[in-house]
C-alpha cells in the first residue's frame, strides 16, 4: 500500500493500524497462556544438594563452669561440657548467622542447671569455618528453645532457606540432621505427625528419636530441603528406647527471627 493509497481511501490506514494493534494483542495473549502453562515449581530454587546441606551445619560445644555455690560445697567439682548442633541460615560477608536450640548455648533461668553451673562457653566448630575473629549470641528465647549465633570468621558455610508455609502437614515426609557424639548416625528420615504442643512440630520417627548432641539441627521438608523446623528435644517409652522428637516449627522461627535478621 503506497502513499497515494492512503490519500484516496483513508480506511485503509486505519485498518492497517487496527490490524496491528490486533497482532500485538494476539502475541501478548499467547505469552500469557504460555506462561500459565509452565509449571512454576521449575522456576523456583533447586532445592539444595547434601555437600550444600552438610555445609549448612556446624557442631556447637560448649563448657559450663561450676557455679560460686557449688565451688564453695565442692571445690574439686569439674567444669562440664555439652555439644549441640547449628545451622547456617544467612551468611554476609565474613558474617554467618546460626540457628540452634536455645538449650545448646543457654541454660533455663530458674532451673538447677542454671543454679549449679555458669552460662556457657560457646564455640562453633566445623571444616567450612577458620580463624574465628568473634561471636556473639544475638538473642535467646527459652520459652521457644531458639537461639541465633553470629560469628565472624573465614568460612564457606552454606545458608539454609526456612518454609514459608506454617508447617508441614500430618505425614509430610521430612529429613533431620545433626551430630550426635554417641554414635555414627547423623541423620534420620522420618514423617511429620501432629502437632502437640503450641508451635511445636511433633517428628515421628521410624525406629528411633533423636540422639544427644542433635539438638538444634535442622528438620528439612523432603521435596525442597527447605528448614520445616529446629530438633528441640526427645522421649523414651517405659523400656528407655528413643520413640520421637519434636522441634520448632517453621512459623515460630520466622517470629523469633523478625527483628534480628
Amino acid at each position: 500500500m503506497d502513499k497515494n493509497d492512503l490519500m484516496r481511501n483513508p480506511f485503509n490506514g486505519f485498518s492497517l493500524v487496527l490490524g496491528t494493534v490486533v497482532l500485538f494483542a494476539s502475541f501478548v495473549y499467547g505469552l500469557t497462556i504460555l506462561s500459565s502453562c509452565i509449571n512454576k515449581s521449575d522456576l523456583q530454587t533447586p532445592p539444595p544438594s547434601i555437600q550444600e546441606v552438610a555445609r549448612s551445619m556446624v557442631i556447637i560445644k560448649t563448657i559450663r563452669a561450676p557455679s560460686d555455690l557449688v565451688k564453695a560445697i565442692e571445690p574439686s567439682f569439674e567444669p562440664m561440657g555439652t555439644q549441640g548442633t547449628g545451622v547456617c541460615i544467612k551468611t554476609k560477608g565474613r558474617n554467618a548467622y546460626i540457628l540452634t536450640a536455645a538449650h545448646v548455648v543457654a541454660s533455663i533461668e530458674g532451673s538447677l542447671e542454671a543454679l549449679f553451673f555458669n552460662e556457657p562457653e560457646v564455640t562453633i566448630l566445623s571444616e567450612d569455618i577458620k580463624d574465628v575473629e568473634s561471636l556473639e549470641i544475638l538473642n535467646v528465647d527459652t520459652e521457644r528453645d531458639l537461639a541465633l549465633i553470629k560469628i565472624t570468621a573465614n568460612h564457606n558455610l552454606f545458608p539454609m532457606a526456612i518454609m514459608e508455609k506454617r508447617t508441614v502437614s500430618f505425614g509430610q515426609k521430612v529429613v533431620y540432621f545433626g551430630h550426635s557424639y554417641n554414635t555414627g548416625n547423623h541423620s534420620r528420615v522420618a514423617h511429620a505427625g501432629a502437632s502437640f504442643l503450641e508451635g511445636m512440630t511433633l517428628i515421628q520417627e521410624f525406629d528411633q528419636g533423636c540422639y544427644p548432641g542433635q539438638s538444634g539441627g535442622p528438620i528439612l521438608e523432603w521435596s525442597s530441603m527447605k528448614i520445616a523446623g529446629i530438633i528441640s528435644r526427645s522421649f523414651r517409652n517405659q523400656e528407655g528406647h528413643l520413640i520421637y522428637c519434636y522441634g520448632i516449627s517453621a512459623e515460630e522461627i520466622r517470629t523469633f527471627l523478625a527483628d534480628f535478621l
